[in-house]
């Protein structure tokens, strides 16, 4: 019996997948000023903690959308992955709207690491407040391929056989690494 959270490469072709990309949950705080202050009066002047953290989180990716966190590498994916059209359907991108980063899918999505802000703290838009913010805090999924096992994040159909397994890791074998970095 095989259990899975994942599903195949595509309908119709079994795969077998062996590792993922690690998550780790990721919680950044902002903070400013001392508590909010009313912006008729303070903003302009005084440092916006929204402002602050929005600028912290865009700095995560550079104008590619690849993330820019040094330590943080993606290595290059030779396994089996969607195209571009297809992973484009799965993930119901809008017409129009480019895909982030560069380079080939797989090593984007399989083999590199993702950085995805999961929860912001703001007032809803449809109940603003008109005040600085003294502080302010984001919640980031961050995904990055486990080198522990000492074999990438791998999907292969079953037509191809896998050079990686749980004990079974060659020297030809792609391995993730990445450095503890302070970001």
């Amino acid at each position: 019996m095989v259990i899975a959270d994942v599903g195949s490469v595509r309908p119709g072709v079994p795969t077998l997948t062996v590792a993922l990309r690690g998550s780790a949950a990721v919680e950044v705080e902002a903070r400013t000023l001392a508590g909010d202050k009313h912006s008729g009066v303070f903003g302009g002047a005084a440092p916006d903690a929204r402002l602050a953290l929005l600028r912290a989180l865009a700095s995560l990716h550079d104008e590619h959308g690849d993330v820019a966190v040094p330590g943080l590498r993606r290595e290059p994916w030779d396994g089996a992955t969607y195209t571009d059209q297809e992973f484009r359907e799965l993930a119901e991108v809008l017409d129009g709207v480019p895909l982030m980063g560069t380079g080939d899918l797989g090593s984007r999505i399989w083999s590199g690491p993702a950085i995805t802000v999961t929860g912001l703290d703001a007032p809803p838009t449809d109940a603003p407040l008109n005040a600085v913010a003294g502080s302010a805090k984001a919640s980031l999924n961050l995904r990055i391929c486990s080198w522990s096992t000492g074999c990438p994040s791998a999907r292969w159909p079953s037509a191809s056989p896998s050079p990686c397994g749980p004990r079974a890791c060659s020297s030809s074998t792609r391995r993730c690494r990445a450095s503890a970095t302070r970001w």
